[in-house]
């Protein structure tokens, strides 16, 4: 309970307000909160100690975001050596400068040089640290930060959001829309990572969702693609996935790459995957502008059923 110890778990509060808060998240349920509640006293948290060693590249992402876009914040490294004393420290993430008022990522790769400069010999840990100011007044927000190794080459996801994580206005999913009932990001239910996509149905019938276009320009004819998605629901379901072609006003061609049957249980997630070649045929290369992604399902009034981790790749 970090109003009842001043603490964290895995964060060092260095000074001043800081705190879990519900009230806003870009992924999962909570986000950090640094209140500066004086003009001139900073906000000041350092993550644990992370391993490092003299042969590491690594990238820092987290995402971001102030009360009015008036509050500075910056993001920065510290290294210590094997006995946890500071040998070097550094703004490497993001200089201290205004905010934005809406969620912003933030990344930035820490390169090492021939002469191990950063991560030189002795030098086995690393600190994060978050910290509003100089002279700022009001909250800001940090969320779902991360170090990696650079070297570590991470699958591109072709439909943006599938890992429906990130969240836009009104809990809506990123870069998700509904085609009929409802949809909302729901941070109770997950199969991996902090949420998952909630497919409601108020009234009965056919509800669904789609993915944002790809544009065929980025896909070659004969390209093979599997795409793959857990499900789950609060009673026997059955729905579909479509791989669909679209022309330059956003219509839906008639032939379709791909259709495959899923049927969701309750209680349980379960997994499907399915290849399939992008192929157009006959006035389909001239037409086809894009490929969506649709989910379909028909869902009598008042069910649900939940999905995580789509992947197209």
């Amino acid at each position: 309970d970090p109003a009842a110890t001043g603490q964290i778990f895995g964060w060092e509060v260095a000074a001043g307000k800081v705190a879990l808060t519900d009230q806003q998240a870009v992924t999962g349920r909570r986000s950090l909160e640094l209140l500066a509640d004086q003009r001139m006293s900073a906000v000041r948290v350092l993550s644990d100690f992370i391993a490092i060693n003299e042969n590491s590249d690594l990238t820092v992402t987290g995402w971001a975001r102030s009360e009015n876009g008036q509050q500075n914040a910056a993001v920065g490294i510290e290294i210590y050596d094997a006995n946890k004393r500071l040998r070097n420290r550094f703004l490497a993430v993001r200089e201290s400068s205004p905010l934005p008022a809406t969620w912003t990522r933030i990344e930035a790769r820490l390169v090492n040089s021939a002469e191990r400069r950063i991560f030189a010999a002795g030098n086995v840990y690393l600190r994060l640290v978050l910290q509003t100011g100089p002279i700022s007044l009001g909250p800001v927000w940090f969320d779902d930060f991360r170090v990696r190794q650079t070297q570590v080459v991470e699958p591109v996801n072709m439909l943006s959001g599938g890992d429906f994580e990130r969240r836009a206005a009104g809990n809506l999913p990123e870069a998700v829309q509904p085609v009929a009932g409802q949809i909302s990001i729901d941070p109770t239910k997950a199969n991996t990572g902090y949420s998952s996509l909630l497919l409601q149905s108020s009234a009965g019938g056919e509800s669904g969702f789609a993915f944002a276009p790809i544009p065929i320009a980025n896909i070659k004819a004969g390209q093979s693609l599997t795409c793959s998605f857990y499900y789950q629901g609060d009673r026997p379901q059955k729905g579909v996935v479509v791989a669909e072609m679209l022309d330059e006003k956003g219509a839906v061609l008639a032939r379709r790459l791909a259709q495959v049957e899923f049927e969701a249980v309750a209680g349980n997630w379960l997994a499907n995957s399915f290849a399939f070649k992008f192929e157009p045929q006959g006035d389909e290369a001239t037409v086809a502008k894009n490929l969506r992604m649709r989910v379909a399902a028909a869902m009598p009034a008042g069910a649900s059923i939940w999905f995580d981790t789509f992947i197209m790749r």
